[in-house]
């Protein structure tokens, strides 16, 4: 079910207001809401080290959403609130992931997860007519659609779950965040998408604040 909505969330997020930017806010605001959390329904209660790297991968957020206003002129409210409910859904993955890790088999893990989001999307895309042109794909757009079904979905997904078995939630929504420095320098390369003087020092902020809680972060806590 988070899945389902995420993708979902999510996609609409990038057609309102870009790759980059929408990808950034769901996936660097989660960490936020994990840490406030995982010590009352997981009882993880991050380092200090790990609380300071999650406050400046806020700020780099923060930054991140001005470059948008810079570059696009505008706030582009609706596809940043879109990127909200995003992110908020993607914390309640999180949180889910890290509890089901030590009861649940990884291959299981992402086969129900996967299996529940396809059946709950299948009526939307049904009735809203996304299976008209689908006869009409190339084979080129099948390399592609199977590309994203294999490499960043399934042997992404199947990293994470496995990750998770031994990463404290908090630690892994941070490490996680280097997924959209990566999107926001292909959406760059690729889309012609810019970020802007302010975004990339946004991402410099946010790639460090990355690698201190990866590297120095200490172990949970336990809550009390």
């Amino acid at each position: 079910m988070f899945q389902a909505v995420y993708q979902s969330s999510y996609l609409v997020a990038v057609d309102l207001t870009g790759a980059a930017i929408a990808t950034l806010i769901s996936l660097c605001l989660p960490p936020v809401f994990v840490a406030l959390l995982a010590a009352p329904i997981l009882g993880e209660k991050p380092g200090a080290i790990t609380l300071a790297a999650l406050f400046v991968a806020i700020a780099g957020t923060v930054m991140l959403v001005l470059s948008d206003v810079e570059t696009a002129g505008t706030l582009r409210l609706a596809g940043i609130l879109m990127s909200l409910l995003a992110a908020a859904v993607y914390t309640g993955f999180n949180l889910t992931s890290r509890y089901n890790s030590a009861r649940t088999p990884v291959f299981t893990t992402a086969f129900l997860c996967f299996f529940t989001a396809a059946l709950v999307l299948l009526p939307a895309v049904y009735f809203s007519g996304g299976f008209a042109d689908v006869q009409n794909l190339q084979w080129q757009h099948w390399l592609m659609v199977i590309y994203i079904g294999v490499v960043p979905t399934c042997i992404a997904y199947l990293c994470f779950f496995d990750g998770m078995q031994t990463t404290p939630a908090t630690l892994a929504s941070i490490i996680v965040i280097l997924e959209p420095l990566f999107v926001a320098l292909l959406a760059w390369l690729i889309l012609g998408e810019e970020l802007g003087t302010i975004g990339i020092a946004g991402a410099f902020i946010l790639t460090v604040a990355v690698v201190v809680a990866s590297r120095y972060g200490n172990p949970p806590r336990p809550a009390t």
